[in-house]
């Protein structure tokens, strides 16, 4: 690791050592597994509760991928609770309005605190880096409100210092693309259904069984859009097998496939 890395991972490590015991909101990514582990190295495993939110609105594996990934990389010692939650049960999520993401933000978040509260743990950590500020990210007001802390933005972490760190640190996940929930792939205005993000995993999953890492399916009506990173982009275009891609779409109900030329990062 060199010597500006370093020195951000060692403040990292300094704003996490005064707590007596913290959870850490885990998804699994990236960014969530380096704050994961360098709370265990700042305070020890036993200090620390490592929460995953599990619903419909992730793809199918991801929880259990997560869980695997602190078992063998961070710690077989450290507590770790899976959260069942069901966001569709509120209307406010399920109507897809333009304040989903912070609706859903503001439950799983309240959820997590009402998990730790009777454990006497009043700090939650959350993987927000610098690079998310230039996002629009209506989930950040929920952690303002709430009160969750964001260590990286405190240490000065870009997206790059993290995966860089945990590269260091081998952590397995350090060049995994980007992900979001199932329901960012939907129309706004349109009600999300069980089904409906079940679809888009599975076409999602076609893709990345053909080998395009971080794809995205976007519903649009009858129409889909495929996003694809920029090697994937160019591969897809001049693939022989792209009837065979606009076939299986169309069997699954959308009369337009579409490709979104602009490459995702």
């Amino acid at each position: 690791m060199d010597a500006q890395l370093q020195k951000k991972y060692n403040r990292l490590l300094e704003i996490l050592s005064p707590y007596s015991k913290v959870a850490v909101a885990y998804s699994g990514g990236v960014d969530s597994t380096l704050m994961a582990y360098a709370a265990c190295e700042a305070l020890g495993p036993e200090r620390v509760i490592i929460l995953h939110a599990a619903s419909c609105f992730l793809a199918a594996g991801t929880s259990s991928d997560a869980r695997l990934l602190v078992e063998r990389e961070i710690s077989s010692n450290v507590e770790y609770r899976e959260l069942t939650l069901s966001p569709l049960l509120l209307p406010q999520i399920k109507r897809n309005k333009q304040d989903r993401c912070y609706q859903c933000k503001k439950y799983i978040y309240e959820q997590l605190y009402h998990e730790i509260s009777a454990s006497g743990i009043s700090v939650l950590l959350d993987g927000t880096n610098i690079d998310d500020l230039s996002e629009d990210r209506p989930g950040f007001r929920v952690l303002k409100e709430l009160g969750v802390k964001t260590p990286y933005l405190e240490a000065g972490y870009h997206k790059d210092d993290i995966r860089n760190t945990a590269k260091f640190l081998r952590l397995s996940n350090c060049n995994a693309p980007s992900n979001s929930c199932l329901a960012t792939r939907t129309e706004r205005g349109v009600e999300i259904t069980e089904h409906q993000l079940e679809n888009i995993d599975s076409m999602e999953r076609y893709l990345l069984d053909k080998g395009y890492q971080g794809c995205r399916v976007r519903i649009n009506g009858k129409m889909i859009i495929i996003e694809l990173r920029e090697n994937d982009l160019t591969r897809l275009i001049s693939s022989s097998r792209k009837s065979e891609i606009i076939t299986f779409f169309q069997q699954h109900g959308y009369d337009r496939v579409m490709v979104d030329l602009k490459a995702r990062p």
